[in-house]
């Protein structure tokens, strides 16, 4: 392709991008104007051989798509969206399953929900404020996985009415929790991590077999585990009152199986009985999530709280 006529894909797919984004109310103030046009620089003066790159445009990545405005992709998209995936043609299918919908009409509407519900919460304004100012201050950094993920989380518990408070003290002041839930009549708190280290490295051509090692999966995993349940650290302060980690994996870091294997060494270890449920997610935008409720933990979740988990509007994996 020639390389001005791929920068002028990449103006228009900006354009769009933020005609969208500038729509809504909350990501707005996040990837505002001064956002376009850092990225609309980026795009100027890059290279672009072999392709567009760029860390600090990560979010026009998340939002870009492939195939966006194709007669045929858009068609088969359509399909989906009205339950008639049956309807579409074999091509449009597997466009679908090779590059997914459009995160215009995905991601972008539900970090906008949750956005929305997050920035209502009736309590800890100061705290909200500061949470969206994160946002705002990290945009142009992989950091702003870490916090939008955790902004993410919590805003999806307060659209389910779920949250009912954030950033406890806890430990006589010595640390704080990110949030407390209430799933029957008792509050749950939660701690909120992303795992930002990329453990396996982008494939700069296509292979037909891979090969890679779990134990470096595992152990982000349960590294992850330990800083933020044992050694005095914050679910580990929580006294008399049951716990749960979250955690959010980036592409090229632990998979499921990897995942399982950590949780399972963490429950099995008397250090970590302070840990009564594990959630891992798949990505960062806390969509597809697995699970693990811990057979050994100091404060079981019961039976209710752990159907209400299992009930989450989620596409959830239990696993016991």
């Amino acid at each position: 392709m020639d390389v001005e006529q791929y920068r002028t894909e990449l103006f228009n797919a900006l354009d769009t991008i933020f005609e969208a984004v500038s729509k809504t109310t909350h990501l707005a103030k996040i990837l505002d104007s001064e956002w376009y046009e850092r990225i609309k620089h980026e795009i100027s003066v890059a290279s672009l051989i072999p392709r567009f790159t760029c860390d600090t445009a990560l979010m026009f990545f998340e939002l870009r798509h492939w195939l966006r405005g194709d007669p045929t992709f858009e068609t088969g998209q359509e399909l989906f969206f009205q339950g008639k995936i049956e309807e579409a043609s074999d091509e449009q299918k597997m466009a679908l399953w090779l590059y997914g919908p459009d995160p215009l009409r995905t991601l972008l509407p539900l970090m906008e929900e949750r956005l929305a519900a997050f920035s209502a919460l009736p309590f800890k304004k100061k705290e909200v404020e500061g949470k969206f100012k994160q946002l705002r201050d990290h945009r142009f950094s992989m950091t702003f996985y870490n916090y939008a993920f955790e902004v993410l989380v919590l805003g999806f518990f307060a659209t389910q009415g779920l949250l009912i408070d954030i950033e406890i003290p806890v430990g006589n002041g010595e640390s704080t929790v990110d949030a407390t839930i209430k799933l029957d009549n008792r509050p749950i708190y939660v701690e909120v991590t992303y795992t930002s280290q990329r453990i396996l490295q982008p494939l700069t051509q296509p292979v037909e077999v891979m090969a890679y090692s779990l134990e470096p999966m595992i152990d982000q995993v349960v590294r992850k585990t330990l800083a933020k349940v044992n050694n005095a650290k914050q679910l580990a302060l929580v006294k008399g009152a049951p716990t749960i980690l979250i955690v959010g994996r980036n592409f090229h870091g632990a998979d499921d199986i990897a995942t399982q294997e950590a949780v399972q060494r963490c429950f099995q270890a008397s250090e970590f009985r302070n840990l009564s449920g594990f959630i891992s997610s798949a990505s960062w935008h806390f969509r597809k999530i697995e699970f693990f409720p811990s057979p050994n933990a100091a404060f079981s979740l019961n039976e209710k709280e752990r159907q209400k988990i299992r009930d989450l509007k989620l596409d959830l994996v239990v696993i016991r």
